[in-house]
């Protein structure tokens, strides 16, 4: 609820928005409207309250003051998802690079494949603009970059115990606590933008997930036993994020490779592919200069796997 009010302020950028207005929106009382506002202010978001007057928003929490991930934030209350609202947005004003959109849950929150990803309030669940010169080749290498830079992020709270599966999951515990999806706009050699969907289980309980998914998945919260402040572990995946990329535009795939490899949970283990009803076994033998995955079979062939779901003991 205190995103939703958040984002009714930030609507009204500058301007007033009385506590009964929003109390009257939302459907609470004007208590809660100030508890929500207090716990925001907590948080690092500088809101101002003048009697007779209501609540303004004068900035958002302290962040690092170069960053050009995140310089524009966008907080949504509950939505579809957060790249289909970029999407939406995209069409109809455009968004700068570097914006970054974040909702307090999502109803039809995607994975890879089309899969559903379960987005409920704890958890953060954003999309980021990118408008990179970059061919669609160099961009798809973005979810191996993107998944390095989260689990380097996570490692400030779990030092030693984030690692990485192929493509793009963040794994903790050898269970999935964070995962990327890219999505693009424009031609093969002139990308309009991309859209990089992020999912932390930041405070997220398995329980409160489906049965098929509890036993597969975990959050910051549960292996740490404390509650994060979402918006401190937005601050610091963006900050990793952004390093990540200007790294990547300065000197291409090649550093990033051996980091996937050093982190990949799966490196130089047996493991099978799964591309539908293909499956393929052997040893990974990690990325290649395209960002696929090598896999040696028993027989000695090798293949390269652009897309498949990797699955290891």
């Amino acid at each position: 609820m205190k995103y939703r009010i958040l984002a009714k302020l930030q609507e009204h950028a500058g301007q007033y928005v009385s506590g009964a207005d929003l109390a009257r929106e939302l459907g609470i009382t004007r208590t809660a409207v100030w508890k929500h506002i207090d716990g925001l202010k907590k948080e690092g978001y500088r809101i101002e309250g003048v009697s007779n007057r209501g609540y303004r928003l004068l900035g958002n929490p302290e962040g690092p003051p170069d960053s050009g991930f995140g310089r524009q934030l966008l907080c949504l209350g509950e939505v579809d998802s957060t790249n289909a609202v970029a999407r939406r947005l995209l069409k109809e004003d455009g968004l700068p690079h570097g914006t970054v959109l974040v909702a307090e849950s999502q109803t039809q929150g995607r994975g890879r494949r089309g899969r559903q990803w379960q987005s409920p309030v704890g958890g953060l669940w954003f999309s980021l603009i990118l408008r990179p010169e970059l061919t669609a080749t160099e961009v798809a290498k973005l979810s191996l970059v993107f998944a390095v830079a989260l689990a380097d992020g996570m490692e400030r709270y779990l030092p030693g115990q984030v690692r990485v599966k192929w493509p793009n999951d963040v794994l903790v515990n050898r269970r999935k606590v964070a995962g990327v999806l890219l999505e693009m706009e424009g031609e093969f050699d002139k990308i309009e933008y991309v859209i990089a969907g992020i999912g932390i289980n930041v405070n997220v309980l398995p329980e409160v997930m489906p049965g098929e998914l509890r036993a597969t998945t975990t959050s910051l919260m549960n292996e740490m036993g404390v509650r994060l402040s979402l918006d401190k572990v937005l601050r610091d995946m963006l900050l990793c994020m952004e390093q990540a990329y200007d790294s990547f535009l300065r000197s291409g795939w090649l550093p990033f490779r051996r980091r996937f490899t050093r982190k990949c949970i799966h490196y130089g283990q047996c493991v099978t592919i799964r591309q539908g009803d293909k499956v393929l076994s052997g040893t990974d033998m990690g990325v290649d200069e395209w960002g696929c995955l090598r896999l040696k079979t028993a027989e000695g062939d090798l293949y390269r796997i652009s897309a498949g779901d990797v699955v290891f003991d």
